[in-house]
């Protein structure tokens, strides 16, 4: 028997066996800069986990050594997005917030061992699950998040303008209950007021603040904040903005001037409409009318089944009639 010839053997089938190890770890491409600016490599590495400070990954996607280095050396990883969260940042992207929330939660579990770096795929993944939670309006679920998916507890990392946004889903969570909503108040305009923050934020901001005023009564400055809400972002936060269009459109409704005017019109009572021209009520009248014929025209409630936009509630939408043209045609 030729001993060196089984041993070589013998060796390459441990090469094998360490091979096929390698291919069935879940690996997720990534550049990785260290803190003196330089790569740790120019071409990809084949990142397997991020756990206890330490990064390890194979310089090649079938390679048998694994390689670690500690996070504490490292400035930055720039991870090339797996297929999964492409696709389910599409689902996102096409408001199907459902199917994104159930698909960014499994991408979650699936990545953990990626978890403990900044905005790492799974910190990613929740954050976008955060984000589906406010666009279906399930704030109740956000704690449960924020909570179990270890933001709380220091394992999730999330960037300077991601941690800013966890600070605001904590004040969506508030919003929920009455009793938080003065520190709500007192902490806008202490914290937030005058902030430079990216638009989505100050849109989110604007109408949590209006919230705010609109609970103590001061329904002119909530008005004001809701159309900040509004034009903050307007197509790129088109929830929020429907939102706000929807509060401004019910503070209005419920205004005695404009209730009153809103009488003397469809009365047709020109006389005494004369004296209302200009007034606030009136002015809030038109307002509310051009705010329905916004929301009309960018069909902000989205599609129904077959494609037709859809419509706002039957209370609000009968303010679109009021238009200045309109009005002016029974003063004349």
């Amino acid at each position: 028997m030729n001993t060196k010839k089984s041993i070589k053997f013998i060796a390459l089938g441990l090469i094998a066996s360490s091979s096929l190890l390698a291919q069935k770890q879940l690996q997720v491409k990534a550049f990785i800069t260290q803190n003196n600016d330089a790569k740790l490599s120019i071409r990809p590495l084949f990142v397997e986990k991020i756990k206890s400070n330490k990064i390890w990954y194979r310089t090649k996607e079938n390679d048998v050594k694994i390689t670690s280095i500690s996070t504490a050396k490292v400035k930055s990883i720039f991870f090339s997005k797996p297929q999964d969260f492409v696709d389910a940042v599409d689902l996102f992207d096409g408001r199907r917030y459902k199917a994104a929330l159930k698909s960014f939660a499994a991408i979650k579990v699936k990545y953990d061992n990626f978890s403990d770096f900044n905005d790492s795929i799974p910190v990613l993944a929740a954050l976008y699950e955060l984000e589906c939670l406010r666009k279906l309006k399930q704030y109740d679920k956000f704690a449960e998040v924020l909570e179990a998916k270890s933001f709380s507890k220091g394992r999730y990392v999330a960037s300077d303008a991601n941690k800013t946004q966890l600070e605001i889903y904590q004040l969506w969570i508030d919003l929920q209950t009455d009793e938080n909503l003065p520190e709500i108040k007192q902490q806008y305009e202490a914290k937030w007021k005058a902030v430079k923050l990216p638009n989505y934020q100050r849109a989110q901001l604007e109408f949590i603040y209006g919230k705010t005023l609109e609970a103590e009564g001061n329904d002119g400055d909530a008005l004001i904040a809701y159309a900040k809400a509004m034009n903050a972002d307007f197509a790129g936060s088109e929830i929020i903005s429907l939102e706000a269009l929807e509060a401004s459109l019910s503070l209005i409704s419920r205004d005695e001037e404009v209730i009153a005017i809103r009488k003397l019109l469809d009365t047709r009572k020109r006389a005494e409409m004369k004296l209302k021209v200009n007034t606030a009520g009136y002015v809030r009248l038109l307002e509310a009318s051009a705010l329905v014929r916004i929301h009309n025209k960018l069909a902000l409630s989205g599609l129904d089944s077959i494609g037709k936009p859809i419509q706002l509630d039957d209370n609000f939408a009968s303010f679109g009639k009021y238009t200045k043209e309109n009005t002016d045609k029974l003063l004349k």
